[in-house]
C-alpha cells in the first residue's frame, strides 16, 4: 500500500479538485464527513492493525489479504449499495451520506493503490520478496508527498488525531457496523465484529503516532531504514530525484520485463503517478455520489477489481500488462 498518510493525504486534496469543478455539493457532503472520508481512505489496510494490538486475541491479517487480492470491488459496492437503499427507502438521508462518503474513501485507497503500486513495485520488486523495501520507499514517498502538497515535515504533522474525526460522526456506529457486514458478505470465511473494526482503528492511530516524531537524526535514520520511524525531508533531499523516478523495474532481467509498467523511459511519482490520481478519481467520486443520490449506475471500470499489490486486473494478473487505472 501507499501509507496510510499518502492515502489521507490523496484524500484531503481531492475534495479540492472536486469541488473546483462545478461539483460543490459532492465536495460539500464530504467536508460535512471528513471523519467518515478520512478512515475510508485507509480501509482495506485497517486489519492489518490486527497483528499489532496486543489486546487482541485473533489476527485479521487474512481479511487484509482478501480486501487486497479477492474480489476487491466487491465491499465498496455493497456499501454504496446500502446507502442508496436508505436513499430509495426514504431513509436518514444523512447517515446515506455517511456511507458514501466512507465507501468513496474506501475507493480511493484502491485508486491509489492501482495508480502507485505499480511505480513502487517496479522500484523494488514484488512485495513478498521485498516487503521492507516497500515499507521503507512508500514511507520515504509520505514525506516527499507532504512536503510537495502541505510544504511541511510528516514528523509532527499528527495524522492520528484526523484518524479520530471519525467519533465526531454521528453514524461512527452505522459506518463500522456496515463494514463488517460488507466484509462477511463478500468473504463468508471471515466473522468480524464492529468491535474489530474500531479496535483497527484504534491501532492504527497509535501506530501513526508511534511512527511520527520530533526525533534526532540519528534515530531517525537508524529506524527509517528500517521503515519503522519516518525521515525529515532534509534527510532526503540529496537522493529526492533517485526516489521519485523510475527508469526500469528492479527485476526486469528476472521477469522478463522490456519496460516499466507505464512503458516509458522515466516515470515521475508526482508528474504521472500522482497528477494521475487527481485527474482521475474526482470522476469515481462524482459517479458514485450519482449513484447513492441519483440512481445512475456506474461504470464499473472506473473501479475495476484489481491486485492492490501491482494494480493488474485480478482475472489476468500479467506484469506485461499494463496496470488496469492506467490504460
Amino acid at each position: 500500500m501507499p501509507s496510510g498518510i499518502t492515502h489521507m493525504l490523496l484524500s484531503r486534496f481531492v475534495i479540492d479538485r472536486v469541488a473546483d469543478e462545478a461539483e460543490p455539493i459532492v465536495a460539500a457532503v464530504l467536508r460535512s464527513e471528513p471523519g467518515a472520508f478520512l478512515i475510508g481512505s485507509v480501509a482495506p489496510d485497517l486489519p492489518y492493525m490486527s497483528d499489532l494490538d496486543l489486546k487482541l486475541f485473533k489476527s485479521h491479517k487474512l481479511v487484509a489479504d482478501d480486501l487486497h487480492y479477492r474480489v476487491t470491488d466487491l465491499v465498496p459496492i455493497r456499501g454504496m449499495t446500502e446507502a442508496r437503499a436508505i436513499v430509495e427507502g426514504g431513509g436518514p438521508i444523512d447517515q446515506a451520506r455517511a456511507l458514501y462518503a466512507f465507501y468513496i474513501g474506501y475507493c480511493s485507497h484502491l485508486v491509489a493503490d492501482g495508480l502507485v503500486h505499480p511505480f513502487v513495485r517496479d522500484k523494488v520488486g514484488d512485495y513478498d520478496v521485498a516487503a521492507k523495501a516497500h515499507r521503507v520507499l512508500e514511507m520515504e514517498l509520505d514525506v516527499l508527498l507532504a512536503r510537495k502538497l502541505l510544504n511541511m515535515e510528516v514528523n509532527g504533522l499528527e495524522f492520528e488525531d484526523e484518524q479520530k474525526w471519525i467519533s465526531d460522526s454521528h453514524f461512527k456506529s452505522q459506518i463500522l457496523a456496515s463494514f463488517s457486514r460488507q466484509i462477511n458478505s463478500v468473504y463468508p470465511h471471515h466473522k468480524v465484529i464492529p468491535a474489530d473494526v474500531g479496535g483497527w482503528i484504534s491501532t492504527m492511530q497509535t501506530v501513526f503516532g508511534a511512527a511520527e516524531g520530533q526525533f534526532p537524526r540519528w534515530y531517525r535514520s537508524l529506524l527509517g531504514d528500517q521503515g519503522i520511524a519516518f525521515k525529515d525531508y532534509s534527510d532526503l533531499i540529496s537522493e529526492s530525484d533517485e526516489i521519485l523516478t523510475l527508469r526500469m523495474p528492479k527485476d526486469a532481467e528476472q521477469k522478463g520485463l522490456t519496460s516499466n509498467f507505464m512503458k516509458k523511459d522515466t516515470v515521475h511519482f508526482f508528474d504521472d503517478v500522482i497528477m494521475r490520481y487527481f485527474d482521475r478519481f474526482p470522476e469515481v467520486i462524482v459517479a458514485g455520489y450519482d449513484w447513492v443520490f441519483n440512481g445512475k449506475v456506474p461504470d464499473r471500470s472506473l473501479v475495476p477489481a484489481i491486485d492492490l499489490d501491482n494494480g493488474r486486473l485480478l482475472l489476468a494478473n500479467n506484469l506485461a500488462e499494463m496496470p488496469a487505472l492506467w490504460v
